[in-house]
């Protein structure tokens, strides 16, 4: 569950989520060092992944990137650490009961898959939850910039391909012109 709602408010791969360590999460409101870079108050660094158990740096510079943390987010992150037995800087924040690195091949099948079979979305998988993400956020109004730093893209235009169109809001739009253009 905890996986659920951390990888549902954060844009993060499912590696990178599996690789983050306990010293590149910050649950205080002031600064810390991370390396030689000041990581901001209830944030995230993202520097390193974990691939089917072997560890690795992100793919692309720009992943390398600080994630805000929800304030939602922040008591189920304190609660986690509270209540592991890995809470030392570089122990894993999604850690095994060995302190190992999880498995997303099992995480899918034992938590997230039967959860959404439950909601009726036997289909959902891990890049769901990155596409929901920027969808959501464009939605909200986030600005295109910002969506594209919190995805860690280097293009814009991969952030647009993960951000699907709302035809609700379309549809508004379309109406306000047609009035206008009506004369109403």
């Amino acid at each position: 569950i905890y996986t659920l709602s951390l990888h549902d408010a954060l844009p993060i791969y499912i590696a990178e989520l599996l690789g983050l360590r306990w010293k590149r999460v910050n649950l205080s409101k002031d600064g810390i060092m991370v390396g030689v870079r000041l990581l901001e108050g209830e944030s995230i660094a993202v520097r390193e992944n974990c691939y089917r158990g072997v560890f690795g740096t992100v793919k692309m510079k720009s992943r390398n990137r600080d994630l805000p943390i929800p304030k939602d987010v922040i008591p189920v992150l304190q609660r986690l650490m509270e209540s592991s037995g890995f809470r030392e800087p570089d122990s894993l924040v999604f850690a095994t009961e060995k302190g190992t690195p999880q498995d997303e091949k099992n995480l899918m099948r034992r938590v997230i898959k039967p959860i959404a079979v439950k909601l009726g979305m036997p289909w959902m998988g891990w890049h769901v939850f990155r596409h929901t993400h920027t969808t959501l956020a464009d939605q909200l109004g986030m600005a295109l910039s910002d969506r594209q730093a919190q995805m860690g893209h280097s293009d814009y235009r991969m952030t647009m391909l993960y951000t699907h169109a709302d035809m609700n809001r379309r549809r508004q739009t379309l109406d306000v012109m047609a009035d206008r253009l009506a004369g109403n």
